[in-house]
């Protein structure tokens, strides 16, 4: 059950705020001197102890920030595109933005949140290595969970994380940080987002990571970023990368299994739905002009056929902030929502 507002404010009483890392997409004037959202009086107001109660085998959405509400204007959690999200399962924003003491206090957030809609903060992997280098990181995610943030999404793991292979100096610390959470009630809220597409060949030198992930994390988000044009015309990439081809979706999920077995019940795919792949293309979404399918509908297609994607129990959007950026021709962020919950709404499992 997810919290009311009312019951929000009940739990929330006064005090100071903290700042966490900036969001690329925002608009800085957007907030105090002290880093708190501006639009609401409440943002000083610090929760106490507030957990958001989540599904943590729920099938999973995660949209990597919100849709603008028309060109030109910032995007908005509040803008109706990102409210007229409707996955049947858990839908997640990530937000970089300042941290704030109390999510449900932020004016911005409140119709998300009342439509059942749950908020991550997403820290950078830089922020998580200085935080597991001092041993904050269990009060720092801690902290950011009990002013009612659902998950921390991480951003992100990548091939030039080596302290983060087998044996590198991140790897034990994090184990520690997810078991640690998890003794104190709050397993499964890490969310990490990886850099497959420029990953391949080397995910058996990330096993331990992702073995974490996979008993103690919410989802391990793996990005597979592939264009109109690629989807059309499918090439071989380049070594070491794999984002020119839909194949390339089962073939780095077979990867990872071989790596981590069981893996792929732990992991979504996080396809790229903004601008740049999407390419202005008149049969970029749910159907082509003239009749067929349209490339997002044959990037879902393609999850659901895979015997090692069709266990993913969920998918990304990589980032609702930049759809619009450019003025399509043929549609925009409000045909963009409505083809993702066409295809959000086809069946996903859950996780396990």
């Amino acid at each position: 059950m997810k919290l009311s507002l009312s019951m929000i404010g009940m739990l929330c009483a006064m005090s100071a705020c903290s700042v966490g890392s900036e969001d690329d997409d925002v608009d800085r004037s957007d907030f105090d001197d002290e880093g708190v959202w501006s639009d609401s009086a409440d943002a000083k107001t610090a929760c106490v102890g507030q957990r958001v109660a989540v599904d943590v085998n729920a099938p999973i959405f995660t949209y990597y920030a919100p849709y603008p509400a028309s060109p030109g204007l910032e995007p908005r959690v509040d803008s109706p595109q990102t409210l007229a999200l409707r996955a049947p399962g858990e839908r997640v924003i990530s937000l970089r933005r300042p941290v704030v003491p109390c999510v449900g206090a932020v004016a911005e957030l409140r119709p998300w949140i009342e439509g059942g809609g749950l908020v991550a903060h997403t820290m950078t992997i830089e922020e998580l290595n200085a935080h597991l280098e001092g041993g904050t990181a269990l009060a720092r995610i801690t902290s950011i969970l009990d002013a009612g943030y659902a998950y921390v999404a991480i951003d992100e793991l990548a091939v030039a994380n080596t302290g983060w292979r087998n044996g590198g100096v991140r790897v034990a610390p994090f184990e520690r940080l997810l078991t640690s959470l998890a003794a104190t009630g709050l397993d499964r809220r890490i969310i990490f987002y990886v850099n497959s597409y420029n990953m391949v060949g080397t995910f058996r030198q990330y096993s331990r990571v992702l073995t974490a992930m996979r008993d103690h994390g919410r989802i391990v988000a793996s990005e597979i970023y592939v264009t109109t044009k690629s989807i059309k015309a499918p090439a071989t990439s380049a070594p070491g990368r794999c984002l020119r081809s839909l194949a390339c979706f089962e073939s780095i999920a077979d990867e990872m299994r071989a790596a981590v077995p069981g893996i792929n019940y732990r992991t979504i795919t996080v396809l790229g739905v903004s601008d740049e792949y999407t390419q202005g293309a008149a049969d970029a979404l749910c159907d082509a002009p003239g009749g067929g399918h349209g490339m997002l509908y044959r990037q879902y297609a393609k999850l659901h056929q895979g015997a090692s994607t069709k266990l993913q129990p969920g998918v990304g959007a990589y980032t609702l902030a930049r759809i619009e950026r450019t003025n399509h021709p043929a549609w925009g962020a409000t045909d963009h929502v409505a083809c993702k919950n066409r295809l959000d709404g086809w069946s996903f499992p859950r996780a396990q």
